[in-house]
């Protein structure tokens, strides 16, 4: 095939961008003739030209559009399979590559040409795996309007990549099942060879190239349609994940997949989100350990520039307020992620990040309170909440010498009820519900053995984590001078209840004494408490007797002495504000949850 010129390669990309647009819902670009939607054209020329089975023209764009109009014909998807497209396809990229002068500056999508082979590309994996499957007829088969759009059988085909793939988990050999892996005759680890096989150099390849080009690969996620291109990443995920099962990489390898898939996260459906963040979670390793606090080395230069960074942050806000929130574990992963410096600086949108975020934690904690299980055991929430803290922690140190700017991250955090967000999120291990006081008591010994992803002590990690965050947070808001005491001042009571809470109300404390570990945290815990009374300006204040009832309907709304603040027993949430309200008709035990004094139930209490 002749690729002379870089006319060749097709339009550039801010031209071909325009005619993919996402808003014009067009697969194919107005000036592709009729001629390259025939179905005889398309087995009888674009497929032997792609094979190199014909000789080939000039125009490598036409042949690709004309592999990719069989979207138009979903009955004759066959005709993909039990061919060598999807080799031929890396080998036309491979030549694209060595014909440019500096391969290491070679832009994937920079010109029509690269963008639909790896559209092709994305096609060809996904019958692949449905041939594979013995799910390809099926598909064939199922019922299409008359006049099929090509997005729209894309989409259906990476929706049946998604569930096959989610399927292929209950499988024996999930790999062998879902792809087809083998060892080639060559010695290559090789996927899906009924369609020309895709190996392990080909997923090297396609992944050094997608890195090279990651600022447009993101910027064609919110632009053009591109369904079933997270399941391609999953795809060469696998074949890192294979290789890895015998001979160990190192995480500065996985390092490029993983934040492409950060990036793609936020374009993807939540399925796609779900197995991208369970790739992102237990496959990838050699992650630093979050104690390292390495952010900034490890994703110094996954960002381009300003303008990739500020993309990113919004596609990432978007994701948070008009579609459906990523897990909360990969939504940890990208918190950290976007703790570096180049996301810190764009001021605007790093805190409407944090604002969304404490938003997002409330609507899980409000939400799951009557789930069977207790939330404190999901080690995804806890994680998600400890780098929500760890960028709070960020931010106030970077901007500690910006008095605007940290007045701007104490009213974010104020205006989402901070002091209560917190205590809920401190006690939420300490609760009835929550296994760790039961596990230190019983064990002892072994619940000062903290493994990561162990169970169940991954659990007590996860809250010791999430509470030496918090001392982090509050140690910093001490460096910003009084904003926050000025913020923060009516939210003494919230405090005192918090505080009065942790030492009289969680039975927990006493029971689970045998284990040294569990009471340092506890203290730990405390500590934290007395840390954020000396940063919000509490101190002075902290240790009076007298504490009057702010609910606006309570009787006691005199100052009462030596009060006792109780919670109730059966959720460890709602407080009793005064000795009063304790004296109101109430059953510890059998009446559900509800608060005293009028309060509504909507009210965020800790």
């Amino acid at each position: 095939m002749s690729l002379r010129t870089r006319s060749n390669l097709g339009r550039p990309l801010n031209t071909y961008i325009l005619d993919y647009h996402r808003g014009t819902g067009t697969f194919f670009p107005p000036s592709t003739t009729k001629l390259s939607y025939s179905i005889n054209h398309i087995k009888n020329t674009a497929i032997p030209q792609l094979t190199g089975e014909i000789g080939s023209s000039d125009d490598i764009c036409s042949i690709f559009l004309g592999v990719l109009s069989i979207l138009y014909y979903p009955k004759e998807l066959d005709i993909l399979d039990n061919t060598t497209l999807l080799s031929s396809c890396v080998r036309i990229l491979r030549k694209l590559v060595a014909d440019n002068h500096n391969s290491h500056t070679f832009k994937l999508f920079s010109h029509e040409a690269g963008f639909l082979c790896f559209r092709t590309i994305v096609l060809l994996v996904h019958i692949g795996i449905l041939a594979h499957t013995n799910n390809l007829d099926f598909f064939r088969l199922m019922p299409h309007t008359l006049v099929s759009q090509p997005d729209e059988i894309l989409t259906s085909l990476a929706g049946c990549g998604t569930a096959l793939m989610e399927r292929s988990e209950h499988e024996s050999n999930p790999r062998r099942w879902f792809l087809g892996s083998l060892i080639s005759q060559t010695g290559h680890r090789t996927f899906l060879e009924s369609i020309g096989g895709f190996t392990d150099s080909d997923a090297e390849f396609l992944l050094r190239l997608l890195w090279q080009d990651r600022k447009c690969f993101s910027q064609l996620g919110t632009r053009v349609q591109t369904p079933g291109w997270a399941l391609l990443l999953l795809v060469i995920g696998e074949h890192m994940q294979w290789k890895s099962e015998s001979d160990y990489i190192p995480y500065e390898q996985w390092l490029p997949l993983e934040t492409l898939c950060f990036r793609w996260s936020t374009h993807s459906s939540a399925s796609e989100a779900n197995l991208i963040g369970a790739f992102c979670v237990e496959k990838i390793q050699g992650r630093p350990d979050p104690d390292e606090d390495l952010d900034d080395e490890c994703y110094e230069k996954s960002l381009v520039d300003t303008e990739d960074a500020r993309e990113f942050l919004l596609a990432f806000i978007d994701r948070i307020e008009y579609f459906q929130p990523l897990p909360a574990a990969l939504a940890a992963l990208i918190l950290k992620f976007v703790r570096q410096k180049l996301t810190i600086d764009i001021a605007d949108l790093i805190t409407t990040v944090v604002d969304n975020t404490c938003s997002r934690i409330w609507t899980i904690l409000e939400t799951t309170a009557s789930d069977s299980n207790h939330l404190s055991t999901d080690i995804g929430f806890n994680q998600y909440a400890t780098q929500l803290l760890g960028l709070i922690d960020r931010l106030c140190s970077v901007y500690a010498t910006s008095p605007d700017m940290i007045s701007t991250i104490a009213r974010i955090l104020f205006n989402n009820d901070f002091v209560n967000l917190l205590a809920r999120l401190l006690l939420l291990s300490l609760s009835v519900g929550s296994p760790l006081g039961r596990l230190s008591h019983e064990s002892p010994g072994l619940f000062s053995i903290l493994d990561r992803k162990k169970a169940p002590f991954n659990i007590a990690r996860s809250w010791f984590d999430l509470a030496f965050e918090a001392l982090e947070v509050m140690d910093s808001c001490c460096q910003t001078g009084n904003q926050f005491q000025k913020t923060f001042d009516s939210s003494f009571p919230d405090w005192m209840k918090l505080r009065r809470c942790l030492d009289a109300n969680f039975p927990q404390h006493h029971v689970g004494a045998g284990s040294k570990a569990f009471e340092n945290h506890v203290q730990g815990t405390r500590a934290t408490l007395l840390k954020m009374a000396y940063s919000f300006g509490y101190s002075e204040r902290a240790f009076h007797n007298r504490m009057a009832c702010t609910y606006p309907r309570c009787p006691g709304t005199s100052s009462e002495g030596d009060v006792r603040l109780l919670v109730c027993s059966k959720c460890m949430i709602t407080p009793y504000c005064s000795h009063v309200c304790q004296d109101k008709d109430w059953d510890y035990t059998d009446l559900p949850h509800r608060l005293i004094c009028g309060r509504a139930q909507t009210m965020r209490s800790m």
